[in-house]
Parts: structure tokens; C-alpha cells; sequence
């Protein structure tokens, strides 16, 4: 019986180092070729394709649109226009490239609290720089709590379903020996968190942060989407602070 607990344990020992060695995605900066990426989104009508490249060049990161690409079913099928040009559109640091890569070391499965570094304190105090009379702050403060925030993320972060309507954004990392490791979300909320590599989800904005990174200032499909800043702004929406705006004196943040 002893020999049997025995055997037992040091299979699901086994079992646990293999399930943690598959949630690690470790690379070194040294063994990445290039990063492709991909942002995407269309309907039955118009939809449009960005593909890009970040690879090193003279120890500078440059991120390069490489296809851009608009076309529109409504015409047929036929595309109305697509640019071939490799334009440099970002240049980013090994330092950035590095935090991405850390980032994949570990994948993050679980949504919470933590994920986007939201408080009740912090989300008043952002709320609150909107407020243009001093004192309406009472409906603010019954309509924000630590329950509330909880209930307004897992609401928010909630796929839906439109037939007609697609996002897509990947990140595929080209290492020097030609292994490719690949990280997609097709969400339609705002982060469109979680990504999906090697059938794993990971709930990590560090992700999101590299890509909007490579897009530099270019309004690209899907940028509003991926910025967690925007989140506040939903939650906003999802807990009814549209309907108290006129109590509050309030406006949207970014708006």
C-alpha cells in the first residue's frame, strides 16, 4: 500500500511539472528572426487586413506595414484596394520586445481582479476628474464598488453574438530556427482578452500593449479595442453612469 501512495504521488508530481512546462513559452531575444502580426476586422460589407513585421535591424526593432489591404463584399467580392508597400510605421526598443517576451513566459488563465490593475479608489478618482460641479459626487459613490467593479468587468469581458461582424488579431513569433509560435484572439469586447497560443488561453494585457506598440500612431484596425484605457469607459457605460451623467455633471472619459 505504501509502495502505491508512492507511485501515486510522484505521477501527479510528473503530471504537474509537464503541465507547467507546457505554460511556458520561454524565448530569448537572441532566437527571435521577426514578429509577424495581424489586425483585422469586417463585415458582410467592407472589411480591412493589416499585416506587419517588427524585426531587428542594426539593433533597432522597426515595425513595418507590410499589406494593407481593403476590400468589400458589397461590390462583389472585389477588393477595392490593396497596398503592397513596406512602410516603417513604429520603432520599438529591446527593452519592449523583452517585456512581450517575458509576458508569453507564463500564461496568465485566470481573469481577475489583478488583470487590469483596477480599484474602486482608482476608478473613482479617473470618474471623478470628469465631474465638472464640485459636491455631485453622491451618485458616484453608490454606483462604484469593489462588487460592483467585479460584476461590471465580467460583464463587460463577455463575448457576443453578431453574425454579420469579426475581429482578428494574431502575433506569430519567427525564431532563428524556423519554430513559429502563434497567439490569436478573435474577441469582440474591449480587450479582447484572452489570446490563445498553443490551445491555451492567457488573459494578459501586456500582449495588448505590444501590439497597439507596433501599430505606432496608426489607427488600425482594432487599436481602440485592444486598449485596456478604454475599459474604464465601459465599465462606466455598464454600470448606468450614462443615466447620471446629468446629475454628475459628467462626461465620458475621452469623450
Amino acid at each position: 500500500m505504501k509502495n502505491f501512495f508512492l507511485i501515486f504521488f510522484w505521477k501527479c508530481a510528473a503530471m504537474l511539472i509537464v503541465s507547467h512546462a507546457q505554460a511556458q513559452q520561454r524565448i530569448a531575444l537572441s532566437d527571435v528572426q521577426k514578429i509577424l502580426l495581424t489586425t483585422a476586422e469586417g463585415s458582410m460589407g467592407p472589411s480591412t487586413e493589416i499585416d506587419m513585421e517588427v524585426i531587428n535591424e542594426n539593433g533597432k526593432w522597426n515595425s513595418y506595414q507590410v499589406i494593407r489591404d481593403f476590400f468589400n463584399t458589397d461590390q462583389g467580392g472585389e477588393r477595392s484596394s490593396i497596398s503592397l508597400e513596406r512602410k516603417l510605421i513604429a520603432t520599438l526598443s529591446a527593452l519592449q520586445i523583452t517585456a512581450f517576451l517575458n509576458s508569453i513566459a507564463t500564461i496568465k488563465p485566470v481573469l481577475d481582479d489583478h488583470t487590469f490593475n483596477l480599484s474602486t479608489a482608482k476608478l473613482k478618482a479617473d470618474l471623478q476628474k470628469e465631474v465638472r460641479e464640485p459636491g455631485k459626487t453622491s451618485k458616484l459613490n453608490d454606483l462604484i464598488d469593489d462588487a460592483a467593479i467585479s460584476r461590471a468587468i465580467l460583464g463587460v469581458i463577455k463575448d457576443i453574438g453578431v453574425a454579420d461582424w469579426g475581429k482578428t488579431c494574431s502575433i506569430s513569433i519567427v525564431k532563428t530556427n524556423g519554430d513559429v509560435l502563434k497567439m490569436e484572439t478573435r474577441h469582440l469586447y474591449i480587450t479582447m482578452l484572452p489570446w490563445t497560443m498553443n490551445k491555451q488561453d492567457s488573459y494578459d494585457v501586456n500582449i495588448n500593449a505590444f501590439f497597439i506598440a507596433a501599430m505606432g500612431n496608426q489607427q488600425y484596425p482594432n487599436r481602440a479595442t485592444l486598449d485596456i484605457n478604454n475599459l474604464e469607459d465601459c465599465i462606466y457605460d455598464y454600470l448606468g453612469g450614462n443615466k447620471i451623467a446629468g446629475t454628475l455633471k459628467m462626461t465620458k472619459p475621452g469623450n
